[in-house]
């Protein structure tokens, strides 16, 4: 479900806002929980932002339709993407999305961490799995300005507007507030390393026909 697409006029962690209207700041499995993902122009300082509803420990596909397309009409260069959970400070790091108008990471995985039903952490599980596309190692800085290493998959050209929209698959580990240990962190791709996955991550990409959403001005 869209719940909601605004500009942003900064990409300053501490100004982007997710909109929530939950009370409770613990959650239980089940839970409806809300992520927003923000679209940002670095050289700008603008940006989108796209709220999803979605299900605490739930392994879900979110699928932000004609994203690349609509960001495309706004002079597509220089974006990256960060994941926020609810009215929580915490936010992902910056992850590129669109390094110029055809260098394009499409597809993320991304880990929220809870304790006791609190969100602690939000952690990339990215990696390069698929060989029909490119791979990139690159350093990434947290809010804390810790540096780590992250790889992903990249599209040197778009031959299908569909296959750069921004995609995400999204899983939970810790606990919850009733001391529940969360399994859908079971499911990410980064747990399949060790075998020969690159065509099932090829395939993984068509379950996202089931969460389509869509960027709107």
């Amino acid at each position: 479900m869209l719940l909601l697409l605004i500009l942003i006029h900064t990409f300053n962690c501490l100004d982007l806002k997710c909109v929530s209207n939950d009370v409770n700041e613990t959650y239980t499995r089940g839970d409806h929980l809300t992520i927003c993902i923000h679209f940002i122009d670095i050289i700008k300082q603008i940006g989108k932002r796209l709220a999803f509803d979605v299900k605490v420990d739930r392994y879900t596909a979110l699928y932000a339709k004609n994203s690349y397309s609509t960001l495309k009409v706004d002079g597509l260069t220089n974006h990256s993407i960060a994941i926020q959970v609810n009215k929580h400070a915490l936010i992902s790091p910056q992850l590129n999305y669109v390094i110029n108008s055809t260098n394009v990471y499409p597809i993320y995985s991304l880990v929220i961490n809870m304790q006791d039903g609190n969100v602690t952490d939000l952690i990339w599980d990215n990696g390069c799995w698929d060989s029909s596309m490119e791979c990139s190692d690159y350093n990434v800085t947290n809010s804390k300005g810790e540096i780590f290493s992250d790889s992903n998959n990249y599209y040197k050209e778009c031959t299908k507007e569909v296959d750069c929209d921004a995609k995400f698959y999204i899983s939970f580990i810790g606990t919850d507030a009733s001391g529940n240990y969360m399994e859908s962190a079971g499911k990410r791709i980064s747990r399949f390393r060790q075998y020969a996955i690159s065509d099932m991550f090829s395939s993984a990409k068509n379950i996202f026909s089931g969460y389509v959403d869509e960027i709107r001005t």
